[in-house]
């Protein structure tokens, strides 16, 4: 694409999470989309893995990975990020104390971070975390490092397989983790520091890519009182109640005809991130991430039709590639 994305559509704004964007959005200059992708993604992650829709052998869970690619202090990314994590710390304080970190350097760092107990380590008290990285360069800038793990136990953790490395030094393991990122970063940043391999590799097809920007112009801020999402606040602490015990999502019958018709599509390559063909996001291997975190939060067992045609169509303009088309590489320092 060479213009900015069109608006996602008001079917986006469904349920619980649609609630919060509406009754958030008058009160903050922060895009209706990031405030959107991160309450989904930080939900996924506090409703840990107990829930899973199976295709063939493979569970998937609801952690997701996200990064929203906006102007810096202008994109308003963090300030969506402090309105979700206020929400999240009423609905479920233990999670957004222990389980939300930062600062990812290395694979071994992050296997740590959710690690197995082993030979007198208790390990990690809570297997769900929540990466939250508001200078994403850094973390590019760590993947071009020679011998660095991140890129693939970062990929293994995507697809909630067990992450460990051969290391002599560092032989730790973690098994049923639940992790979920997400990252903030500029579009030129974004095009000077992601690699070829990490393009080819599938670590950037993992990820959401979403272009976010001021929305309005508060001078003095909004004035959003607690009171005005207290109803959020419950239905989310109901959906995450739900979602606490092992279950597998499917699709109504009216959903699964509906799957097998958009499923070819999403399943193609298409042209255009960073002027490069790419492989399908990994998503089309499974139902759309957000849609199993939307049936969570209204507490169904099902992927219902007229939702996921909403929802589907929707969102899709935001979430194309942006023109992402490379420009000059300048020398790393």
């Amino acid at each position: 694409m060479s213009t900015w994305p069109a608006p996602a559509r008001d079917a986006a704004l469904h349920g619980v999470a649609g609630e919060f964007v509406q009754r958030t959005a008058p009160h903050t200059e922060s895009d209706p989309m990031a405030l959107l992708v991160q309450f989904l993604v930080c939900f996924g992650a506090a409703a840990g893995r107990g829930v899973h829709y199976q295709v063939e052998a493979t569970r998937h869970h609801l952690n997701e990975f996200a990064i929203l690619i906006g102007p810096s202090g202008k994109g308003r990314k963090g300030s969506a990020w402090d309105h979700v994590e206020a929400l999240l710390g009423d609905v479920d304080r233990e999670f957004a104390q222990r389980c939300i970190s930062s600062g990812l350097s290395s694979g071994e760092g992050l296997i740590f971070e959710v690690r197995d107990a082993a030979d007198g380590d208790p390990g990690a008290r809570d297997k769900r975390r929540l990466i939250i990285e508001p200078e994403f360069a850094q973390i590019l800038k760590v993947l071009a490092r020679e011998g660095n793990t991140l890129s693939p136990v970062v990929r293994n953790a995507w697809d909630a397989k067990p992450l460990q490395t051969m290391a002599k030094n560092a032989p730790v393991r973690a098994t049923d983790s639940h992790v979920a990122i997400i990252g903030h970063i500029t579009k030129d940043e974004f095009l000077r520091f992601v690699s070829g391999t990490e393009l080819a590799n599938g670590f950037i097809n993992r990820f959401l890519l979403v272009g976010v920007r001021r929305s309005q112009e508060l001078p003095f801020g909004g004035r959003l009182q607690g009171k005005e999402l207290e109803r959020v606040r419950q239905a989310a602490l109901r959906a995450l109640r739900f979602a606490s015990p092992p279950r597998q999502l499917t699709f109504d019958p009216q959903a699964r005809e509906r799957w097998i018709e958009v499923y070819g599509p999403l399943s193609r390559g298409e042209e255009g991130l960073i002027g490069a063909g790419h492989p399908p996001r990994r998503g089309a291997r499974r139902p759309p991430g957000r849609d199993l975190r939307h049936a969570r939060l209204r507490r169904a067992d099902r992927l219902g039709a007229p939702r996921r045609r909403a929802r589907g169509l929707a969102l899709q303009p935001r979430l194309r590639p942006l023109d992402l088309r490379r420009q000059p590489r300048r020398p790393h320092r």
